[in-house]
């Protein structure tokens, strides 16, 4: 949630859980994906721990019309190539118990939230950025972002997690 000027109608404040940041806890896992083919889709999968709740924020961009979704109870047959989490205090030791992966195969599971945004077709694509306002929860179990790319032509795709754990 941000916070605007009456006046202007500018964005003042900070729109993630900024509060996090300063108690140096504020991580982000992301990937990007080239040449993704028309109607395919590309994933981030989440492994959450049944030790920790994990709150983030989630962004996919694209060069063009996009759908982006959030599942639960996912299953893959390879869960992909491990990522490390970068914590945003520099000096930090924070790590995360969370697990992420990128390029899994064969990906099923619960479509949790889904939304699609328009950025254009073919020639007209001018490119499509999504980002949740508010924070999905995730505790115990698998989870995916999954971004599928309906630009109507390959894309580059970005898939990212910022976020913060709180141990339970």
């Amino acid at each position: 949630m941000s916070i605007r000027d009456m006046k202007t109608g500018t964005d003042v404040g900070m729109g993630f859980s900024h509060w996090k940041v300063h108690e140096k806890e504020y991580l982000s896992a992301d990937y990007i994906y080239t040449a993704v083919g028309d109607s395919v889709s590309c994933y981030l999968i989440i492994d959450a721990t049944s030790t920790t709740e994990m709150h983030c924020i989630v962004q996919a961009v694209g060069d063009g019309n996009l759908k982006a979704y959030v599942m639960q109870s996912v299953t893959a047959s390879t869960v992909g190539t491990a990522l490390a989490p970068v914590n945003f205090h520099c000096k930090g030791a924070n790590t995360a118990t969370t697990k992420f992966y990128h390029t899994p195969t064969s990906v099923t599971g619960t479509v949790w939230h889904q939304v699609y945004n328009p950025g254009g077709y073919k020639k007209r694509a001018i490119g499509s950025n999504v980002r949740s306002d508010g924070e999905f929860i995730i505790e115990d179990g698998t989870f995916a972002l999954k971004v599928e790319n309906l630009a109507g032509t390959a894309s580059t795709v970005y898939i990212g997690c910022e976020f913060y754990e709180i141990e339970e």
